[in-house]
């Protein structure tokens, strides 16, 4: 089996629409060839896109970052007022940074760009911006990622001679889970990224954010309580008091003011 990688312009022409084109042209050049093999068409950055098997065709279906690279360029060409909002949009998305809501898939929760703040949207955003009303890159992300979502899941791959579509291909190349404490709750937290480099940069900014709890100390007894703030004869914490630079340890019982001895 030959495999045959298209260049990014026809890999960008591909994910617009224009894949029936391209494969006409494939055929022609291995039929000139008097090529045999089964091909399998590459983009690219390496992923598969179909299979030429004699003379059928098995198309496979998008993955969600190719359905967003091609969505999203066919409505910058479409809209070029709009090429900077769904750029930033795109950015979100492709850094991981959009998922839905655990508890209620309709919510997104976006992380912002620092890292250090997630949004909730759901028709309205709960940063600055969506709080007054104005729409923000969190909601035009959340929106353009439940669109792809909807491509993705009704996408039904083109197919000749019946032959069954290739599957999809995984969609996160880096991903880890850390449990972290918010709040005195532990948490399972999970990144994913298409970049080991990128996404160690954002563990270790959540670990920053939620840093491990100290072990709560523990005063130590000794013979001396004077020394430690350990009543040898209650066997309780005392208060430190201070007067004219004379330091003293001391606790209230039922019969007054104990100094420990």
């Amino acid at each position: 089996m030959l495999t045959y990688q298209l260049s990014a312009d026809q890999s960008l022409a591909w994910q617009c629409g224009q894949a029936d084109r391209l494969t006409e042209a494939i055929c022609e050049q291995l039929h000139e060839a008097d090529c045999e093999e089964d091909v399998v068409v590459l983009l690219d950055d390496g992923s598969i896109v179909c299979t030429l098997v004699g003379e059928a065709l098995l198309m496979a279906a998008f993955t969600f970052l190719q359905m967003l690279q091609g969505e999203v360029a066919r409505m910058q060409a479409l809209h070029p007022e709009r090429e900077g909002e769904l750029a930033r949009a795109t950015a979100l998305i492709v850094h991981g940074q959009v998922l839905p809501s655990a508890d209620d898939p309709a919510t997104g929760q976006v992380l912002s760009s620092d890292l250090q703040t997630t949004y909730s949207v759901n028709g309205t955003c709960s940063c600055q911006a969506g709080q007054h009303g104005r729409d923000c890159k969190h909601q035009h992300a959340w929106k353009l990622y439940l669109y792809i979502q909807g491509k993705v899941e009704g996408q039904t791959p083109p197919v000749m001679d019946a032959a069954p579509p290739m599957p999809p291909l995984p969609e996160a190349p880096a991903s880890v889970n850390v449990r972290v404490t918010i709040s005195g709750r532990e948490v399972q937290w999970t990144l994913r990224d298409s970049d080991e480099a990128r996404l160690a940069v954002r563990l270790e900014a959540l670990l920053q954010r939620y840093p491990m709890p100290e072990p709560p100390s523990v005063p130590q007894r000794s013979g001396q309580g004077q020394e430690t703030g350990i009543c040898p004869l209650h066997q309780v914490v005392m208060k430190l008091n201070n007067k004219n630079g004379k330091p003293w340890f001391s606790h209230k019982t039922p019969d007054g003011w104990c100094k420990g001895k």
